[in-house]
């Protein structure tokens, strides 16, 4: 009889440890999800400031080879977190454009795009890409 009891406060000890573990992994998973939501609130907010930009609107319209440099530049200063870095691509509706070259030693890209239409005398719609990761260390 009194090895009954011992073997049973060994299982109940047993389901503790492990209800501990399934409630830290838990919170663990949901704290990595709320990363990415947070850098993805950031991109369309970004665009946004982008596409109401007379300036940067023009660039892009009217194809300026300047504009993706004109947003980087514009973006630099309204990026929250240093430990992010970011690319712009901008391209015809019909075509699907990327980054040029892949940032190396990043595993997850966030990419937001925006559609810029026209200015008061121009019309023609171009895709503005922001593709958005965090920096490796």
């Amino acid at each position: 009889m009194v090895n009954q009891r011992g073997i049973i406060r060994i299982l109940e000890a047993m389901v503790a440890i492990l209800l501990i573990i399934g409630v830290l992994l838990f919170i663990s998973g949901r704290q990595q999800t709320g990363g990415e939501q947070e850098i993805t609130e950031v991109l369309l907010p970004l665009l946004d400031e982008v596409a109401r930009n007379d300036t940067l609107r023009a660039l892009v319209v009217m194809d300026d080879l300047t504009a993706e440099t004109a947003i980087e530049d514009f973006l630099r200063v309204r990026v929250p977190n240093p430990a992010l870095d970011f690319g712009v691509s901008i391209c015809d509706l019909q075509s699907s454009c990327g980054l040029a070259e892949h940032p190396r030693g990043v595993r997850d890209i966030f990419v937001a795009e925006r559609v810029v239409s026209s200015t008061l005398r121009m019309y023609q719609p171009r895709r503005v890409k922001l593709f958005l990761w965090e920096r490796p260390v």
